[in-house]
């Protein structure tokens, strides 16, 4: 966020200089405020992301598994012919 705070006065000074990020200083990066919470406020916030954030960690991990899995059964699914009971009409129907 700090970056994209400050990216229109960093891109304003490299338009008035006909460059791209060229004439930056370091003094230019020394004014650009940057805004640090309070431990409080880091508390606050890790108690609201920690349960996101689990939640995308095991949504991540279902879907590793779920990609294996479909890997692992479509080859062998797709080198198969179908039985003589599936052809036809493409129900499938019960078995004798």
């Amino acid at each position: 966020m700090w970056c994209k705070y400050h990216l229109v006065e960093f891109i304003s000074i490299s338009l008035s200089h006909s460059t791209t990020m060229g004439h930056i200083k370091r003094g230019d990066l020394d004014t650009a405020m940057v805004f640090v919470p309070s431990p409080r406020e880091i508390a606050a916030m890790s108690e609201q992301m920690t349960p996101l954030l689990n939640k995308q960690i095991a949504n991540t991990k279902q879907i590793r598994t779920l990609e294996t899995l479909r890997d692992t059964l479509l080859p062998a699914h797709a080198g198969r012919s179908r039985s003589p009971c599936m052809r036809g009409s493409g129900k499938i129907l019960p078995r004798h």
